[in-house]
């Protein structure tokens, strides 16, 4: 079986295709880009600056429309038995992945539904036209935008990294990594809640990147505030140590779910301040930490963290995410998939 993955939204195809192969011998390249959308691309997904760490198969095709459908023999070209498209918000690649001819899987990462604009309008609708072998889903609210009964909620998997250099040389610092998008991360918030809490706390400082549509606006009224430390983008391997060496990490206060910021601060076991939705995930409701959502609660839930430091125990919400993001289980219900396919 040889399979062909078409984006690298998040990273998702790069693990996927690192975890099917560890564990069923399934021969999976990555096709992306060689001109990244942005500097906060080309820094943290594999295959740019991050490097190739865990040394799997990637090609290359051009951002230009006309060099792309050049590029895009390779589907045809070579022996694949499925095409799953990490969207990325690509209708071209969607596009050509689907009249290859060959069988296709359509992975849905966030934004390319989440986001109401005219390019994601067209995905949708035409999502009620093309018919896909299968769906994936990242997150269990995306559920909502497809009308694709034959779907699966696919758990991501998280990045093998994060456990290979976990060396922690903790600093005294919030970490806020989060895309500074107000209309579906609502990032405003937070700082109001910085302000509350840097009177109480003379010493924390807060890190967060300058990367979405909003960091510049919200640079600018936080000018003065000398210990908001804004961050040029940073690569993989950077991130990872930010992540680690922080005292607490805030994830998003809008959305509900556990995206990949959240995720990966469990995995490591580290205090989480965020806003988890009850009704996705409610295994998780009796986390006071996890149900952040107004000024006032990411405030009062990061004081608490502060000052019960030492005995913070994060022990069950890193088993939670072992157990549902469990790797091998994501790429055994993957490959149950593309089997069926196959041989359907």
């Amino acid at each position: 079986m040889k399979i062909l993955h078409v984006g690298n939204t998040a990273n998702i195809a790069y693990y996927l295709s690192y975890y099917l192969t560890k564990n069923f011998n399934v021969k999976s390249d990555i096709l992306q880009t060689k001109n990244p959308r942005n500097e906060f691309a080309y820094k943290m997904i594999y295959g740019y600056e991050s490097g190739n760490p865990l040394n799997q198969e990637i090609k290359w095709y051009h951002s230009d429309y006309f060099k792309r459908i050049k590029d895009f023999k390779i589907i045809k070209d070579e022996k694949y038995d499925i095409l799953h498209i990490h969207t990325g918000g690509s209708l071209i690649n969607t596009m050509l992945c689907k009249f290859s001819g060959k069988k296709t899987i359509i992975h849905y990462h966030g934004s390319d539904l989440r986001e109401n604009n005219y390019k994601n309008n067209i995905v949708k609708s035409l999502n009620k036209i093309i018919k896909y072998d299968y769906t994936f889903i990242s997150t269990p609210d995306l559920a909502k935008y497809i009308n694709d009964v034959n779907f699966m909620y696919l758990p991501n998997p998280l990045d093998p990294n994060l456990l290979i250099n976990n060396t922690i040389n903790e600093e005294k610092y919030i970490f806020f990594p989060t895309r500074h998008d107000e209309k579906t991360k609502k990032t405003s918030i937070a700082f109001e809640a910085w302000n509350i809490l840097k009177k109480y706390d003379k010493d924390i400082t807060l890190r967060t990147i300058k990367w979405g549509s909003n960091w510049e606006y919200l640079k600018e009224i936080n000018k003065n505030e000398p210990r908001v430390i804004w961050m040029d983008p940073l690569n993989r391997s950077d991130y990872i140590k930010t992540l680690m060496n922080a005292s607490i990490i805030w994830g998003q206060f809008e959305l509900g779910i556990m995206s990949l910021i959240e995720l990966e601060t469990l995995y490591i076991n580290k205090p989480l301040i965020t806003y988890i939705n009850n009704e996705l995930y409610n295994d998780l409701s009796d986390y006071s930490n996890l149900k952040a959502k107004s000024t006032k609660e990411i405030f009062e839930e990061t004081l608490n963290i502060i000052k019960n430091i030492d005995r913070y125990d994060g022990r069950y919400l890193n088993y939670w995410v072992n157990k549902h993001h469990n790797s091998r289980e994501i790429s055994k219900n993957i490959y149950d998939v593309y089997k069926k396919i196959v041989e359907k």
